[in-house]
């Protein structure tokens, strides 16, 4: 047989098309009834999917390929739903103890900056370090660290030390300005002193 009468017998037999489920009339006006009708899902079924879309759009990296069965049961939802919060908890705790060890590093650095021991940078080093984020992962499995910290706690200290290290930056950015903002033999004065 040829190749093009293959071909061409392939295209003419037609494929059966499976149906496409039927969507309710509601969703397409604005009429009450329907033949039929809204699936009826309850508050606490609702809820829950609720919460779980707001998961899935709020944590788009942690529970990007998440997935959930179709058709499940309230009670299946609240397992899902402490899965996906334990995912969060675990990876969203996990990087926010490597940002607040690597803050409070920068915290060191505005302070050591006055002192002969200028550690200014050793943050952002060991921020692009593989290995201390390998060190810094199995210490948080050795001390067990996820469960422990509320999210409330974190934010709270990850304001604080932002904001800390946003006022040494500013503090620094206006003796700079003002040095620049000199003429120029006070500048010449000041450098030889």
């Amino acid at each position: 047989m040829d190749l093009d009468k293959i071909f061409h017998r392939a295209k003419t037999q037609s494929v059966p098309k499976t149906p496409k489920p039927q969507k309710s009339q509601y969703e397409d006006d604005s009429s009450l009834f329907d033949d039929k009708g809204t699936e009826l899902l309850g508050r606490d079924k609702r809820m829950l999917l609720s919460k779980i879309q707001q998961y899935k759009s709020l944590f788009p990296e942690e529970l990007g390929k998440f997935k959930i069965k179709k058709n499940c049961s309230a009670e299946d939802l609240k397992l899902y739903l402490s899965e996906m919060e334990s995912i969060v908890d675990t990876s969203s705790v996990e990087q926010f103890l490597t940002d607040s060890i690597l803050q409070c590093i920068k915290l060191t650095e505005g302070v050591s900056s006055y002192t002969k021991y200028d550690i200014t940078g050793c943050a952002d080093l060991l921020k692009a370090n593989k290995q201390f984020h390998t060190l810094t992962k199995q210490m948080y499995i050795k001390y067990k660290v996820f469960e422990k910290v509320p999210p409330e706690y974190s934010l709270a200290v990850l304001v604080a030390t932002t904001a800390y290290v946003c006022k040494n930056k500013n503090t620094k950015k206006k003796e700079i300005e003002s040095f620049l903002s000199q003429p120029i033999q006070e500048k010449q004065e000041i450098i030889v002193q």
